[in-house]
């Protein structure tokens, strides 16, 4: 029955993507656009077959898919309890200790994801991701949108990155917090993206912040990199300076941000905020541990971690790393990326580029360096590296591959996906 169930839903998504406007206006050939989704299905299937092969029912996703048909069975049998104990007391409330009960409710959010689900599914976990990817594939689509508007022609296969980064698809394809975040940070681009270029819109407004408060809830710490990155775009689309007269303007009102805040809230404190954060995961056990320096609340600690950070950060795993073959893979996108990034930026040093970096493609380096260095800084474990990271890979390299865009064959691979997929 769930296997037919599964095939019904998969052809009833698939006439919705033909039909829906929003799809239709990314120009993306309709075949296409089913072969994408088609495989973005194809690889949930294998992230949960992967979950159940490594982490037999107590992976992360696991949890919240059983955390989610408890809730669907206490909902069921007494649903004024269920609304009651929902949300912790507000008087428990803090925005920056993670011992807070309300940061536990992105536990109870994404599982309540699979309690909607379940009704539809019969508590099955394949339909579960199903119907998910369908919601991720829309956020992967708002953000191709948005990289195929600001790059125009020549930036084609940049905005394909936003929907065939393999470790991007396999991280975002399941109902978790990547994916929850990766179509909020989708739609957040698309919406912040209209609010810029065209009339301001109550509606668009509305949605757009809904979006930022979705992926901020999801992951606080998501802050730190979106916030100066959305300051520069802004800044970049509406006051018209020279670019690096608004980086320096962006890191110094950051900066005086964190001291106004931190002088005012100790609490908030971004030092102490970042080691407490690495001293949870330190106090973790998992089998793909790597070596991670100890960080204390200050300045010169996290000078002398940094190193440290920018491997663990953006080159982890190193071939052989991790402990599970499918690491293996993972490192040899890693590597390539970083190949891309080095190439590009030695083009920027011993040539003259064709095509130099905008106030958008800065914009998204803003959000992407700031968190993965966060990543390096706080978790000590592979698996969770590659999964964190892997919704930033597209923010980090889609700016150098628009930079080798003026590249002749650069051109003549855009002018093919042109001619093959629009």
């Amino acid at each position: 029955m769930h296997a037919i169930l599964f095939i019904v839903y998969f052809f009833l998504l698939c006439f919705a993507i033909k039909k829906l406007r929003f799809f239709r206006n990314s120009e993306i050939r309709i075949s296409f656009l089913l072969l994408f989704f088609g495989l973005r299905v194809i690889v949930s299937c294998i992230h949960v077959w992967v979950a159940y092969r490594y982490f037999s029912y107590h992976g992360e996703i696991w949890q919240y898919f059983q955390e989610g048909l408890l809730m669907k069975g206490e909902l069921l049998r007494n649903p004024s309890h269920f609304l009651e104990t929902l949300l912790p007391p507000l008087d428990k409330f803090s925005f920056f200790d993670t011992r807070s009960p309300w940061f536990a409710l992105e536990f109870k959010f994404v599982s309540g994801i699979n309690t909607l689900f379940d009704f539809f599914s019969f508590n099955n976990f394949y339909i579960n991701s199903l119907l998910f990817s369908f919601f991720t594939f829309a956020g992967g689509i708002a953000l191709f949108r948005v990289f195929k508007e600001i790059f125009h022609n020549n930036g084609l296969l940049c905005a394909l990155l936003a929907l065939i980064i393999p470790s991007t698809l396999f991280w975002t394809s399941c109902i978790n917090k990547e994916g929850l975040i990766y179509l909020s940070l989708g739609f957040f681009h698309f919406l912040l993206h209209r609010v810029l270029t065209e009339k301001l819109h109550f509606q668009t407004i509305l949605a757009c912040v809904l979006f930022l408060l979705i992926g901020i809830f999801c992951r606080m710490y998501l802050l730190f990199g979106l916030l100066p990155s959305v300051i520069f775009w802004i800044a970049g689309e509406k006051i018209f300076l020279r670019i690096p007269v608004m980086a320096f303007l962006t890191i110094a009102s950051m900066a005086f941000l964190y001291y106004f805040v931190s002088t005012f809230y100790p609490n908030a404190d971004l030092f102490l905020i970042i080691s407490e954060r690495q001293q949870e995961f330190l106090e973790q056990s998992g089998n793909s541990r790597i070596f991670l320096p100890v960080l204390q609340p200050n300045l010169t600690s996290f000078l002398n971690v940094l190193p440290t950070a920018l491997l663990n950060g953006f080159a982890e795993p190193l071939p052989g790393k991790g402990g599970q073959s499918i690491y293996l893979l993972m490192s040899l996108e890693i590597m390539l990326i970083c190949a891309i990034i080095a190439f590009a930026i030695s083009r920027r040093f011993f040539k003259t580029p064709k095509v130099k970096m905008g106030v958008y493609d800065l914009s998204c380096l803003f959000m992407a360096i700031p968190c993965m260095l966060l990543i390096g800084y706080t978790v000590p474990f592979v698996g969770e590296i590659v999964r964190y990271r892997s919704i930033y890979l597209p923010f980090l390299l889609v700016p150098f591959i628009h930079t080798l865009s003026g590249i002749p064959l650069m051109g003549r691979i855009n002018r093919s996906l042109g001619k093959m997929i629009a």
